[in-house]
């Protein structure tokens, strides 16, 4: 079974391997572009999932009452297998040897497989975690490859999947995704699904960024090729584009996801201007408290930041739990600093506008 592992640099290594208990552990980077999974793959197949059978002996290990799983064969895009072939897998180990792990769930489910073939017929097939099998909704990029690869074989392209971490209604169908070139810029538009595509871009070095609309910023990046090594220098800063490079007959990828550009800050502090460490800060729609967490808690300084708030009208709360700590020495508070819901003080959130600097003093009455 293939991995790509990534490479621990001989420090890190000998401090690990210094430890009294050592546990070897799955470790790869699964950013790679259907182009290079499919031609590293013996086998890539579109499978469902029809049984498993259970293992005689459990073992301790996560999914360990599964021995193995059953697969039908409902599209073959290579290998030496035919439609409706039933394939036979291992119950693996995502976090000891980078294969998946089933369950009950799966049952019914369709996947996009690349499979290494067994060493020997009689043995059982392994999918790893650490290439682009999953799930066949997830698939969609590779499909748009797969499906018409007579006709695009040997084009350079460039594609990916656009994503969206908002509670917001908000559809992926018609983003642009800009893609510079040195003389020219080539624009890509997402699908329904968030997928985009561009074939026979000239070799060489580009800048890929999206048309921001208002109020959105790109959260992460995941680009097709990852560095070998592990980078140890400062995370550079976030940015809305990203350099690659393009070469001779292949494929590049980049996945981005995005989220609301605005935040809520402020500080709390106690009645002698004190700022307090490690306060709960939720915050909660004005008309709805039912799914209260910590959306920040506030550092040395007092401070919070709450990033990516949907527009609206909502309640900041302090020690929702309601729960007397060293560090919240108080009872549930709402904004700005009072007991009573009815006398708190709701807070506007605009799309794209900050809300900064708000203060909460916790007086001695609330202790």
């Amino acid at each position: 079974m293939t991995s790509r592992l990534f490479f621990v640099p001989l420090s890190l290594f000998l401090i690990f391997m210094s430890s009294t208990q050592i546990t070897i552990a799955c470790g790869c980077f699964p950013y790679s572009t259907v182009l290079e999974d499919f031609e590293e793959a013996d086998l890539v197949v579109i499978a469902r999932l029809v049984s498993l059978e259970k293992a005689t002996k459990p073992t301790a290990r996560y999914g360990g009452d599964i021995k193995s799983a059953t697969m039908l064969v409902e599209k073959v895009f290579k290998g030496g297998v035919k439609v409706n072939e039933v394939l036979a897998f291992g119950q693996g180990d995502e976090v000891l040897d980078c294969s998946w792990t089933f369950h009950k769930t799966m049952i019914g489910e369709q996947y996009l497989l690349y499979l290494d073939a067994p060493e020997r017929p009689s043995e059982s097939f392994y999918i790893s975690t650490c290439n682009r099998s999953r799930k066949l909704e997830y698939a969609r990029d590779d499909l748009l490859y797969l499906n018409n690869m007579d006709k695009l074989r040997g084009r350079t392209r460039i594609s990916g999947v656009l994503s969206i971490d908002s509670a917001e209604d908000v559809g992926l169908e018609g983003w642009k995704i800009r893609v510079i070139g040195r003389r020219k810029t080539y624009v890509a538009t997402t699908d329904k699904n968030g997928v985009y595509e561009l074939y026979d871009l000239p070799l060489g070095r580009y800048l890929l960024e999206p048309e921001m609309k208002f109020g959105w910023k790109v959260d992460e990046f995941h680009l097709t090729r990852q560095p070998i090594r592990l980078q140890l220098t400062r995370r550079p800063a976030p940015s809305n584009r990203v350099a690659f490079t393009l070469r001779p007959r292949r494929h590049f990828g980049v996945d981005l996801r995005l989220k609301l550009s605005n935040h809520i800050s402020g500080a709390v502090y106690d009645s002698s201007s004190k700022p307090l460490q490690g306060v709960c800060v939720s915050l909660a729609p004005a008309n709805d408290e039912r799914s209260l967490g910590c959306n920040s808690l506030t550092d040395e300084r007092g401070r919070f930041l709450i990033n990516s708030v949907s527009a609206g009208t909502y309640l900041l709360i302090f020690n929702y739990k309601n729960e007397r700590t060293p560090r919240m020495p108080f009872s549930k508070l709402y904004y700005p600093g009072v007991p009573q819901r009815e006398k708190a003080k709701p807070i506007a959130v605009r799309r794209g506008e900050n809300v900064n600097n708000l203060s909460v003093v916790i007086g001695a009455e609330d202790h």
